[in-house]
């Protein structure tokens, strides 16, 4: 069986970066005008280049004062007192420091001034992070890990910077420990793109071969990073300077070997290695390049400011990067991630996913398209809400905060639903809407502002509409329906059941008389409501919620009989009787006949409401829901029943002995007569 061939894998992103190319080609072209030019101090932290740099005539010192007449500034910046120094000295000064490493130095020299402590996160012996030093006038702290930012005390007023090769990760835990222990922190931490592509890339790749070499000078902090992450990924890596130093057991028993340069690794040397490593594998019959990205046959014609579609090639902890098909892929920062807040590459994101992307700028900084997803969807969203405004097209958001006059929403851009829209009705407390998702239409957009007012009562206001028609289309007497009083009369309640209101009349609230519905009911109730009658040619829709509670009358005609005397309440007096109540929503009439023995013209001569009475039934017809009832005959029956009582005495009495009367008396005497003889 013939041996496997060895692959090697080249990552895509590997040497110069833009940044150190264009500080390379500036400092050359000084070199041709000026014949000889001198850095101040490497140009690049790799011995081959510097070399490479002498020969075409840029020499490195370590001094001003070894400068002749024009002076280099090296990509990783210098203090404000070598500018001065310089301009005191007539010389020439070509600046080639990395705009992310500019930008550093301008934060720190902010805050500084505005009396904060600041603090750099880095490495305290690195070239750029004594230049950012200086700008705070040596007044800057310098931490490196968490436990050196454990250490430091608590402070009022703060801030933040990084050196721009720092890795992210324990940049953010540096940052939580600082935020635990200062009451005001500004933190400013820049992402030099070229490292997080390649840091990104490097453990990707970490993670798919045996063997991983990273190229780059061994004072490096950028490449060292990439050496640093391939061993965390659990890789046999090895950090090199140059192909002489690649060793053969390396390579032994790999199948896949990995090959990643710093940011200041210069071509030449990574065709080198790449030679190296072919040679060593002499037993194979030919090497495989692989890339980690996709390549592309052509390159596609693009143009600033549209949208296209790309492939996620690589995620890192500061930019995900996207194959679009050109020259170079383009790279999305976490800012540019997603809508709102910052959003951190990766969280939602897989290598291989196809994602929409807005190109900003074809050429970027570092030679690579800068891309934003954020916008891309920003665009598609202005759209969408185009759309809802011409076409009424509903769309939905989520409630973010209470503001003056209503609610904020989160439509991509600054959505606003006044109060007057957020219900049909009126809204009292607008904070119980905070969280929920809206379904929505535009009614008013400003392009310049990127203001965008939106309604969700013309929403509920088209759907109780369609609901209504399919209510008036399907509704039919005997329906039970679940509904909310909306509104209350002096004759009724109006009750919504799902778009269209009905009447539930005084008298169809219970079985009992209800004088107002206000003592049944109240505004927002829920009840449960009988369809009575639906007359949909004037609109009207009769309902009943006696209809679905039980019948008293039933129980009325199991526990009242005909003849029998009970207690009962005057209810109501009319002029040709009484009204009394037997139990809740029970009634019976006392005829103006059946009120007293003697003649009465007017009730309310011989009862009163709320008096309680005794009455006799005289009928019982549960069906029609009437008790006839009588006073007059009740008190004749307590007048018989008295009769009789006092009768049934009488008789008692009269049975009654002179044995019975003086019994006693009797036998006492017999008693002491008896004595006396004896």
């Amino acid at each position: 069986m013939g041996r496997q061939v060895l692959e090697i894998i080249v990552a895509r992103h590997s040497g110069l970066c833009a940044g150190v190319r264009r500080a390379v080609d500036r400092a050359v072209a000084a070199a041709v005008a000026a014949g000889r030019v001198q850095s101040l101090g490497p140009l690049i932290h790799n011995t081959d280049a510097v070399a490479w740099l002498r020969e075409h005539g840029v020499e490195s010192v370590d001094d001003l004062s070894e400068v002749e007449k024009a002076v280099v500034l090296p990509s990783h910046g210098v203090g404000p007192a070598v500018y001065r120094e310089a301009e005191a000295r007539g010389l020439t000064i070509y600046d080639t420091t990395c705009v992310d490493v500019r930008r550093t130095q301008q934060w720190a020299k902010e805050m500084a001034d505005e009396g904060r402590q600041v603090i750099i996160i880095g490495d305290p012996h690195h070239t750029e992070v004594k230049g950012i030093l200086a700008w705070t006038e040596g007044q800057a702290l310098v931490v490196e890990s968490a436990e050196q930012a454990r250490r430091l005390p608590g402070f009022k007023r703060a801030g933040v910077v990084c050196q721009t090769t720092m890795r992210p990760e324990e940049a953010h835990r540096i940052v939580a420990i600082l935020n635990e222990r200062t009451k005001d922190l500004a933190v400013h931490l820049p992402a030099c793109r070229a490292t997080a592509l390649r840091q990104a890339e490097t453990r990707q790749l970490a993670r798919s071969v045996d063997v991983l070499l990273v190229v780059g000078g061994l004072s490096s902090a950028n490449t060292t990073q990439l050496a640093r992450i391939g061993a965390e990924e659990g890789c046999r890596t090895y950090h090199i300077e140059r192909a002489a130093q690649l060793e053969a057991e390396w390579l032994r028993g790999a199948h896949r070997v990995g090959i990643v340069a710093g940011a200041s690794t210069p071509d030449g040397i990574m065709e080198e290695v790449y030679d190296k490593v072919t040679e060593i594998d002499k037993n194979q019959e030919s090497s495989k390049v692989a890339e980690t990205t996709m390549p592309s046959a052509d390159i596609a014609e693009l143009r600033e400011g549209e949208i296209i579609r790309g492939r996620i090639v690589a995620i890192g902890d500061e930019v995900v990067m996207v194959n679009i098909g050109y020259k170079s892929d383009g790279i999305i920062t976490k800012e540019e991630l997603g809508r709102g807040e910052i959003v951190a590459p990766g969280h939602d994101l897989q290598i291989g996913q196809e994602i929409e992307v807005y190109i900003v700028r074809l050429e970027g900084e570092d030679g690579h398209p800068l891309l934003s997803k954020r916008r891309a969807e920003e665009v598609r969203q202005w759209e969408l809400l185009k759309e809802s405004l011409e076409t009424g097209k509903v769309i939905e958001a989520k409630v973010t905060k209470v503001v003056r006059g209503g609610l904020m929403v989160e439509v991509g851009f600054r959505g606003f639903v006044p109060a007057s829209h957020v219900d049909i009705g009126r809204v009292e407390n607008l904070e119980q809407f905070i969280g929920e998702t809206f379904r929505l239409v535009v009614i008013e957009l400003d392009e310049e502002r990127r203001r965008a007012v939106l309604s969700r009562r013309r929403v509920l206001e088209t759907e109780r509409a369609l609901e209504r028609e399919r209510i008036w289309e399907t509704l039919k007497a005997g329906d039970v329906k679940d509904g909310v009083v909306r509104r209350l009369t002096g004759f009724g309640a109006f009750v919504d059941i799902g778009g269209v209101d009905g009447l539930v009349h005084v008298s169809e609230m219970g079985w009992q008389r209800v004088e107002h519905p206000g003592d049944v009911v109240k505004e927002g109730d829920r009840v449960k409501v009988k369809v009575l009658k639906v007359d949909q040619e004037n609109g009207r829709i009769s309902l009943s919620m006696r209809e679905l509670m039980e019948d008293p009358w039933e129980e009325a005609a199991r526990k009242f009989s005909v003849g029998s005397v009970v207690t009962g309440k005057v209810m109501r007096i009319a002029p040709f009787g009484a009204f009394v109540e037997l139990a809740e929503g029970i009634e019976g009439l006392v005829h103006v006949s059946q009120l007293a023995k003697e003649r009465v013209e007017k009730p309310g001569e011989v009862v009163t409401e709320g008096q309680e009475v005794k009455v006799k039934i005289l009928d019982i017809r549960p069906a029609d829901h009437r008790i006839a009832l009588s006073i007059k005959q009740a008190a004749e029956e307590a007048d018989r029943a008295n009769y009789r009582a006092y009768m049934a005495d009488q008789k008692k009495r009269e049975s009654v002995t002179l044995g019975d009367m003086f019994g006693d008396l009797l036998e006492q005497a017999k008693k002491e007569s008896k004595e006396e003889k004896e």
